[in-house]
């Protein structure tokens, strides 16, 4: 049977009628195929330039004309498609169809049930331009599983070809050319018998009536062929008159007689007055009505013979005439079809004597029984329906017996066990038939101005019937009279659907008419929600395609609010959006559901405009109960969607309007802050990142500026409503931080802000003047590393870098908590823009602080020139009169400059002034003035400082110069003078005095200490004891007397020096070459570098990875060269030198960090290390680091207990311990940098 698809464009074609119709035909292929060619030759002839396509089950080439005709047919037509399915079993289709300006026309066949070998087809076309369309939508779905570039191509051509339709004289010549040819008899003992009563038409009978009846008064139980003429007597009713005989007007037809009708224009069977004569009393009974109706046949009979006249009954018989008035007073007082057939059929039935009556209508493509009536009341047919493919085959054989287009003429089967054919049409009723014990049918249409709309039947149960020509008249007379009821109310109903497809129309049109031009995405949505309401939808959706973001964006929210990324090819949602050409999704019932929409029903439509895909509309889950969904339904909704399209289109110009002024206000808002303040780099920092924060809606908008002395990101500004990230309170503490409350509060000022540590991941790419997008996961590992936990509101980042002439600047970051795609094309342009503005002004800031600086600092030391000091100096007397506020004054000399400069030269002079220079200024506080006075004299001012705070200043100062050795120079020390105001002295001028008279005292005390004017110079004045400066020789640095530690090297070197030396002893003891410090220095930097950890950071790294075995010192040379296995107390020893190592390293001032990652760096990645347990991001990066550092150096060198490994060897077991002992992702990296190590070398 034919797919559910093609059933329905079967049905649409044989219920059709009008001119353009080309009725059922039963041809062989050297009957249709003559057809074809006799079309393809008027296209070429009237140069028609058609769309033409041939299809088959089996094979569309066998359709195709040959030779000289095909070459000069391809010439001639806009497109020529071919889709063969190649199928070999039955039933075998094809169908040829072709659109132009002058002819559209669709032929359709299907083997016929009789033609097993295929010879025969059932054949219907049509050449209404309507019809022709919706065929082509009811074939198109299977085209495009066939071949869907062939099928887009087809779809193209005829967008193109524009409007088409069907002139008439090409109509009249092709359907002259249609043959006609109706079905012979196939099986004896069904009797399928036309009666020739039809009604439709305004002429004579042809025949005496007693000819279509036997001499028993009983259908013929034989098969006529639809040109035979039986013979029937009956002498109860009147028969036409012969053809030899005077003409008399025929009866008139029962559609013109009810014309009159106010409701459905129902016909009653009368004669030949025209119908504005007869015309029906409201109040008049319907006896009456039955004797004027009587009346009026009796009259209207030809007078030439008054014999025959006084004998002649009326044409219908005063049965059907009486059941015609009854439906006719039902009518009067109802519009309800239902009702109305319920009645006709219960007094059809009960009339003919019948055991059962039923109604069957066509609802869709399928046949339904709409109504029942039973003598007994048991129904069993009610509510039952056939499949479309049963439906189709059963109108089939009605219409393939039936000589015309009326549809005049009764089936009788006497006997329901003789019809064997009726099992393989419809095993479903004949399943219904074998249910309801029917014995005898007798069946007729109801087809109305050629239309089929269904048929009557009448049954009997239990027992055969032989029909009688009366019954057969009266079933004959009744269905004429309801097709014209039941045709009538479908045309009824079309209007109404007309009508509130108008409606729906003008509610979308007046929904955007109140947006008054604001934004349309709730009148989108509501638009849509009316659609899917009309068609019978649950769910509907809309995506509009975004240009940035390469994806459809829902624009219902309903729960399931995924955009669609175009990548998604089999999402039927792109799949339409990238054809531009509607879908239809299981428009019938398929066992293999789609993926996307299961079983449900879905229709998605394209949103375009100009040329333009904007989006699409998708409609799914149809209503239980609701109508099939029809063509014309598709057809509104590509309507729709075009109007969609065109407000859609408008309403984006707008919005890029409103952007596009938006962007310019942003840009003009910040421009003028720069104008109005060119300096205040702060202020326009702030404005920057407020404006950008707003306008995008960010969750933290930063912009820090870097300096690239220090290697720094500093002065941040922040905007938004998330407060930043900070690294974890208790990490430090994990981490082995002992540095005490003090020490921790004390850096607290000088953290980096979360911007700030951003920045620092990606300086190096910041630095290069690139743009960085981040993912919500790229950003939380980034921010891992350095302690910080991102919230998970946090879905992107953005940064970019403020770079003027080359130089890079400082840094913005926009923290997104919505979007998870880059921002568009043009804001980024606006930012950028906003950024090259920002640059600007911050460099011009960077050089009118230069100047300044300039102005007020020592060329050579960096610190603050004497003008300056002074400046300062006098504000703090002036602070002190206005608020009381005591400060102390303190005077630095350098010792022995003069011995270095003669013995040394006047460089390492300079030398050791730039480093008391740097020793003071980070001994002090940030409020505290640091400046050069002159030569080897430095000053301090320690603003509200006592007496006793500033001693206790003094003499750390005094203790950092002598306990930092400069190299090549060694050890030097300095005299520090105290003063303090306004104990000491209430002016300047004596505050100085006082200030260098206390220096001179420490010189003559003998240099390297701090004396002050009231602890030292007052009692020494008093003892009469002058100062005198003298300058010594250098004392000699210490030397050692042995021992492991060199002290001189300590002295000139520092204590780098010492561990470096106490390094290379634990090699030794360990059984290690000297390439192993260099090894693992090298490996860990350049994973540092690969993590864009910062300068400080991967230095302290590196020199961890060297000192990681520092704590071995502590365990015995033999325990470490011990070739067998280890003892458990021996391996204890080796699990606690991690832990002595860390406390070896603790008192160190710079090595403290470097011994918390010693301390962890043999914990494992799932927790099973030591000598903690840590697990996962517990453990100090840098631990995570040196431990793969050290695993690999180990592997791939020579031990006591076993050969070195091979690179490829110790990769392996590095990679499979990824997860386990060291943390997955710098494995990753450190592979990557080993294997690029060994691309190198080869090269090399």
């Amino acid at each position: 049977m034919a797919e559910p698809g093609r059933t329905q464009l079967q049905m649409m074609l044989v219920q059709q009628a009008g001119p353009g119709a080309l009725p059922l035909s039963i041809l062989a292929q050297a009957k249709f195929l003559p057809f074809i060619r006799t079309v393809e030759q008027l296209a070429v002839d009237e140069r028609l330039a058609p769309v033409m396509v041939y299809w088959s089950t089996h094979t569309a080439a066998r359709y195709l004309p040959s030779g000289p005709r095909f070459r000069e047919l391809m010439k001639d037509a806009f497109c020529v498609s071919t889709f063969s399915e190649d199928r070999e079993e039955p039933p075998d289709e094809w169908c040829f169809l072709i659109e132009s300006r002058g002819l559209c026309l669709i032929v359709y066949g299907m083997q016929a049930l009789e033609s097993p070998t295929a010879d025969k087809f059932q054949c219907s076309g049509s050449m209404d331009p309507q019809i022709v369309r919706q065929a082509f939508n009811w074939l198109l779905p299977t085209w495009q599983r066939l071949d869907p570039a062939e099928s887009n191509r087809l779809e193209d051509a005829r967008v193109n070809l524009g409007p088409c339709g069907s002139a008439p004289p090409y109509m009249q010549r092709i359907r002259s050319a249609w043959p006609i040819v109706k079905a012979s008899p196939i099986q004896q003992s069904l009797i399928l018998q036309p009666t020739d009563l039809n009604a439709s038409k305004d002429e004579a009978f042809q025949h005496d009536i007693s000819t279509l009846f036997s001499e028993s008064g009983k259908i013929q139980p034989i098969a006529i062929e639809p040109g035979g003429n039986p013979g029937l007597a009956g002498a109860k009713y009147r028969p036409y008159k012969d053809s030899s005989r005077s003409p008399s007007a025929p009866p008139m037809p029962i559609q013109q007689a009810l014309s009159s009708m106010p409701q459905f224009d129902p016909a009653v069977a009368a004669s030949t007055i025209p119908a504005q004569e007869f015309e029906i009393d409201e109040v008049e009974d319907d006896e009456e009505l039955n004797r004027r109706m009587q009346k009026i046949v009796e009259e209207d009979h030809d007078g030439a013979d008054d014999q025959q006249n006084a004998t002649q009954a009326a044409v219908f018989p005063p049965a059907a005439q009486s059941i015609i008035s009854d439906i006719i007073g039902q009518l009067r007082h109802s519009n309800d079809l239902s009702s109305i057939l319920q009645f006709a059929i219960e007094t059809l039935t009960t009339v003919v004597g019948a055991e059962r009556g039923l109604i069957w209508q066509v609802v869709g493509d399928q046949l339904a029984v709409t109504n029942e009536f039973a003598m007994s009341g048991h129904t069993c047919f009610a509510g039952n329906q056939l499949g479309s493919q049963e439906s189709t085959a059963i109108v089939l054989e009605f219409l393939s017996r039936f000589p015309d287009e009326s549809g005049a003429g009764v089936i009788s089967i006497p006997d329901t066990s003789q019809d064997t054919n009726l099992h393989k049409m419809s095993p479903t009723l004949s399943s219904l038939i074998e249910l309801g014990d029917v014995r005898a049918r007798l069946m007729v249409q109801l087809r109305s101005r050629g239309i089929f709309s269904g048929f009557l039947e009448l049954q009997q149960c239990g027992k055969i019937r032989d029909w009688s020509h009366q019954d057969a008249v009266i079933l004959q007379c009744v269905a004429e009279m309801l097709s014209v009821v039941v045709q009538q109310s479908f045309d009824q109903s079309k209007i109404e659907m007309d009508a509130k497809e108008m409606k729906l129309i003008n509610e979308i049109a007046s929904l955007f008419r109140e947006s008054r031009g604001q934004t349309s995405q709730e009148s989108l949505v509501k638009s849509v929600t009316l659609v899917a309401e009309h068609m019978g939808f649950t769910h509907s959706q809309i995506y509009l395609y975004s240009h940035e973001e390469k994806e459809l964006i829902p624009q219902i929210q309903d729960g399931n609010n995924a955009a669609v990324p175009l990548t998604m090819k089999d999402d039927p949602f792109v799949a339409v959006f990238d054809s531009g050409r509607g879908k239809i999704v299981n428009a019938e019932f398929t066992r293999k559901g789609d993926p996307f929409f299961g079983h449900d029903m879905a229709l998605v439509l394209p949103l375009v405009s100009e040329g333009e895909r904007l989006g699409v509309v998708g409609l799914w889950q149809r209503l239980p109960n609701k109508p099939q969904f029809r063509p014309q339904d598709r057809e509104l909704g590509l309507t729709i969607a075009g109007h969609l399209s065109n407000v859609i289109r408008a309403d984006q110009a707008i919005q890029q309007i409103r952007a596009d002024q938006s962007r310019a206000d942003l840009i003009n808002k910040v421009s003028s802050e720069i104008r109005q303040s060119l300096k205040e780099v702060d202020q326009i920092m702030g404005t920057l990142v407020g404006s950008l924060q707003e306008y995008f809606d960010l969750g933290s908008c930063v912009v820090s500026l870097y300096d690239n002395q220090t290697d720094r990101f500093f002065q941040s500004k922040t905007a938004g409503p998330l407060t930043p990230p900070k690294p974890e309170k208790d990490k430090a503490d994990r981490n082995g931080d002992a540095r005490g409350p003090d020490s921790r509060g004390a850096d607290a000022k000088d953290e980096p802000t979360f911007g700030e540590q951003l920045f620092r991941c990606m300086k190096e790419e910041l630095a290069e003047g690139r743009t960085i997008f981040l993912t919500a996961h790229e950003l939380k590992n980034n921010l891992a590393y350095n302690d910080i936990v991102a919230p998970d509101s946090f879905k992107s980042a953005t940064l970019v870098p403020l770079v003027h002439a080359g130089n890079f600047k400082a840094a913005l970051a926009m923290v997104s908590c919505h979007r998870q795609r880059p921002f568009a094309e043009k804001d980024m342009k606006m930012v950028a823009d906003l950024a090259d503005r920002t640059a600007v002004v911050v460099s011009h800031a960077e050089l009118f602080a230069q100047v300044e600086q300039q102005a007020v600092t020592d060329p050579m030391t960096g610190l603050f020139n004497r003008r300056y000091f002074q400046e300062q100096l006098a504000k703090e007397i002036d602070r002190f009169q206005r608020f009381g506020h005591a400060f102390s004054f303190i005077i630095v000399d350098l010792d022995y400059l003069k011995k270095i400069n003669d013995t040394l030269g006047h460089h390492f002079g300079d030398v050791a002034i730039k480093h008391i220079a740097n020793v003071t200024k980070r001994s002090v506080r940030d409020v505290d003035t640091v400046g050069r006075f002159g030569g080897e004299e430095f000053v301090v001012l320690l603003p509200e400082t006592d007496l006793q705070h500033a001693r206790m200043v003094a003499e750390r100062i005094c203790a950092a110069i002598r306990e930092k050795p400069i190299e090549d120079i060694g050890t030097i020390t300095a005299s520090v003078g105290l003063a303090t105001f306004p104990y000491d002295a209430q002016d300047r001028e004596k505050l100085f005095e006082l200030a260098d008279q206390a220096l001179f005292l420490a010189k003559h005390r003998g240099r390297n200490q701090v004396c002050s004017v009231a602890e030292d110079l007052m009692p020494s004045i008093k003892d009469g004891n002058a100062p005198v400066l003298q300058v010594d020789r250098m004392p000699p640095a210490p030397t050692a007397e042995g021992g492991l530690i060199d002290l001189e090297m300590v002295a000139e070197k520092g204590i780098l020096g010492v561990f470096a030396q106490i390094m290379r002893a634990v090699e030794t003891k360990d059984a290690y070459s000297e390439e192993r410090s260099p090894r693992a220095y090298g490996y860990a930097s350049r994973i540092a570098q690969a993590l864009h950890l910062s300068k400080e950071e991967a230095e302290v790294v590196s020199l961890a990875a060297v000192m990681s075995n520092l704590g071995k010192i502590a365990v015995p040379e033999d325990v470490l060269q011990k070739k067998g296995p280890l003892t458990p107390e021996e391996m204890e020893m080796i699990k606690r030198s991690p832990v002595v190592g860390a406390k070896l390293l603790e008192p160190a001032k710079l090595l403290h960090r470097v011994g918390q990652i010693i301390e962890a760096y043999h914990e494992h990645w799932d927790g099973s290390g030591y000598p903690k347990g840590m697990r996962e991001n517990e453990i100090p990066p840098g631990s995570r680091i040196i431990a793969l550092v050290d695993a690999y150096t180990a592997m791939t060198s020579d031990r006591p207990y076993r050969p070195s490994m091979s690179k490829e060897e110790a990769l392996k077991v590095i990679q499979e311990g990824a997860g386990k002992e060291w943390d997955p992702r710098l494995v990753k990296i450190f592979v990557s940098i080993i294997q690029k190590e060994g691309g190198k070398s080869k090269s090399q």
